[in-house]
């Protein structure tokens, strides 16, 4: 076991605790005060507040009274049997206070478990920078992948019956010490899971007091990330089998030469995680259980002969719900990717919404409300519906490198209809109206326009995504390998013109980042003088340096066709004694240039031999904003160069490096 190294550092600041115990409308407190009191008095209670939570994470204790919760049955939609217990969602209404220590360690335990690598690749849930969208785009790629190489695949989906209801504490504080949290943590978490009691709230009753021995509470911020490291070990189970995971909700996938094998390898996985499920106190419910095969052979077409799974006694055969798709985290995968189940029942849904939102702005029966109020609705209840899931199933028109279409004229006419229904709730228009005209006044776009934008926010949207993210790393291995992939996410990744790739989470967000006022001091600039008297005070400035200091001036420059190129020159008392100028291409900004610049020129000074006799290293430049990146961390552009040049400074062992 490999101890984790997890610690508060600090608590974060003001605003960020501010947002930690903010929650809109009331909860139950304390005291049983309204949310809106404790944000007024916040400026009063902010001192008191920080120090009980300091002393809770350090003595690794969770008061009692944040443990007491009102248990709120809300009936989940679409169910029929409103008799049965599963047919309701237990929501805690917990604490504000306690809500936001939990809030506070669920940010640093979901940072720890990516950077750490604690959690498997393909698990998501309470994870940032991770959607249910991302996961199904790397299914959906690894599918199209396996069948372009002559295989087959297999979709096996399941379902955590209960899941944080099937928690039980001592199996949870066993896990946590296995996957090498520190003692002072699972010491808090201890008393977390333990010795919480709950008031049963239904219909406008509240039950008397009632103590639980298992199971995280429904509501609590920190519930997810735990109930996701207590299924950990299901990932890594079966080395044959790819597994995915959001949540309770599970999918394994299997790629052979023949569907026989897929079924074997996925029995195997699937049988060692009922055994270890059984051992673990965890069952799934084999209702929500479904299969599903791809293949390009004519003959392993019929869902009636293919090959089936063995679930312990239970035999799952595909597609054995009698419909022609299978569902998973909202995506209606079928036997060729074709996705044309899901854009038509999910334009169907959309529809209803859009002629509901039409009844409100009729403008023959009563007043309407603003044209741009429900172009807001529209977009919002109905299109980003109808649109759910396009970064996974969007092939865009043509083919890559090929002008014959690729059959999605079905999915833009049944998404037309969608778009259409919305233009006409938003504007008083005739049925007769022509469709461009429909376009142009209410706004929308049409669904091709709307569709290929997507996708292309989703391809950019993966140059900054962290190193261990799924679509990250095979985004990676695409470029490195662009022949070898036809799918239509590496249709979308190698569309990408050449750029940097940003790691939002190389530093945590919790802790206090130094403001720019702060960062602005430790540059001596030029703040409120003219150009001349900067020049002036910066001769004197220089006059006045010891002579073992070494000065590099750097600078960044942007020619007229696009070109970008840096330079930079360094000085010892008064002798030139470097110098170097880098061409950087049109991919850059004068922003990359300038940073560039400062980096060679440090590297320049700390690597000869005049850096044996200095003191200190002062850097040179006209830009301020690279100058409060070069001393800051933060992320954006040039992030490697400025992480580089922060961690040669912070290294040279002589003197300091200053700007």
């Amino acid at each position: 076991m490999t101890l984790i190294p997890y610690k508060f550092d600090r608590i974060a600041s003001r605003k960020h605790m501010i947002g930690y115990c903010k929650i809109r409308g009331r909860n139950i407190l304390l005291l049983l005060l309204p949310t809106a009191i404790l944000k007024e008095a916040w400026p009063l209670i902010e001192p008191f507040i920080t120090r009980l939570y300091l002393n809770c994470i350090q003595i690794g204790h969770h008061p009692r009274s944040f443990r007491s919760a009102i248990l709120a049955i809300i009936p989940k939609p679409n169910k029929a049997d409103l008799s049965s217990p599963r047919s309701y969602r237990p929501i805690a209404l917990l604490s504000v206070p306690g809500k936001g220590l939990e809030r506070l360690i669920a940010r640093q335990m979901s940072w720890t478990s990516i950077s750490h690598k604690v959690l498997a690749t393909h698990q998501f849930g309470a994870l940032p920078l991770r959607s249910s969208v991302d996961l199904t785009t790397c299914l959906t790629h690894d599918v199209e992948h396996s069948l372009n190489s002559n295989e087959s695949a297999s979709l096996l989906t399941l379902d955590v019956k209960g899941a944080f209801d099937a928690v039980l504490p001592g199996r949870l504080i066993r896990r946590l010490h296995e996957q090498g949290w520190p003692h002072g943590l699972v010491k808090w978490l201890f008393f977390f899971v333990t010795g919480r009691s709950v008031q049963v709230r239904l219909d406008g009753i509240t039950g008397p007091k009632t103590n639980i021995e298992c199971g995280l509470p429904q509501g609590s911020p920190i519930s997810p990330i735990l109930f996701m490291l207590y299924i950990a070990p299901i990932f890594k189970m079966g080395e044959d089998t790819i597994k995915f995971g959001y949540a309770n909700d599970v999918a394994i996938v299997a790629a052979s030469k023949s569907l026989s094998e897929n079924v074997k390898r996925l029995t195997s996985t699937v049988n060692e995680i009922l055994i270890w499920g059984t051992s673990e106190g965890i069952t799934f419910d084999p209702g929500k259980s479904e299969l599903l095969h791809f293949s390009k052979r004519r003959t392993e077409q019929d869902p009636a002969t293919t090959p089936t799974v063995n679930m312990g006694d239970l035999t799952i055969r595909e597609l054995a719900n009698g419909k022609p798709y299978l569902r998973w985290l909202g995506i209606l995968f079928d036997k060729k990717l074709t996705f044309k189940w899901h854009t038509r029942e999910i334009a169907a849904r959309s529809i209803v919404v859009a002629k509901a939102l039409k009844s409100l702005g009729n403008s023959m029966r009563g007043a309407p409300p603003p044209p741009n109020l429900l172009r807001q609705a529209a977009e919002a209840c109905v299109l980003k519906r109808a649109y759910y899931g396009a970064e996974t199933w969007w092939t865009g028109r043509t083919q890559p490198d090929r002008v014959h279409p690729t059959k999605v004229e079905g999915h833009i006419n049944y998404l037309s209809k969608v778009t259409l229904e919305c233009a006409r709730a938003i504007l008083p228009a005739w049925r007769t109206t022509n469709i461009a005209t429909l376009y142009r006044e209410s706004g929308l776009r049409p669904p091709e326009i709307e569709l290929d934008d997507l996708a292309r926010a989703a391809a950019v949207r993966t140059r900054r995504l962290d190193p261990y993210h799924s679509l990250a790393w095979r985004s990676e291995w695409i470029q490195e390998n662009p022949d070898s992939f036809k799918t239509r996410y590496a249709k979308r990744i190698l569309s990408l013109p050449a750029s940097e790739q940003i790691n939002p989470l190389a530093a945590p967000k919790w802790l206090d980042r130094e403001t720019r006022e702060e960062t602005l001091n430790r540059i001596h600039s030029p703040h409120g003088r003219t150009k001349q008297g900067a020049a002036a005070d910066f001769k004197e400035f220089y006059d006045l340096l010891p002579r073992e200091d070494i000065v590099i001036f750097s600078d960044g420059s942007k020619h007229a066709n696009g070109s970008t190129g840096s330079g930079f020159v360094g000085y010892q008392d008064n002798r030139k004694f470097c110098e170097g100028s880098f061409a950087l291409g049109k991919s850059k900004e004068v922003y990359d240039a300038e940073a560039v610049a400062a980096l060679k020129g440090l590297r320049a000074a700390i690597t000869s031999i005049e850096a044996r006799t200095a003191m200190d290293i002062w850097i040179c430049l006209d830009n301020i904003e690279v100058a409060a990146r070069l001393l800051s961390n933060s992320t954006g552009s040039s992030q490697e160069t400025f992480t580089t040049f922060r961690q040669l400074a912070s290294s040279w062992p002589n003197g300091t490096v200053r700007i």
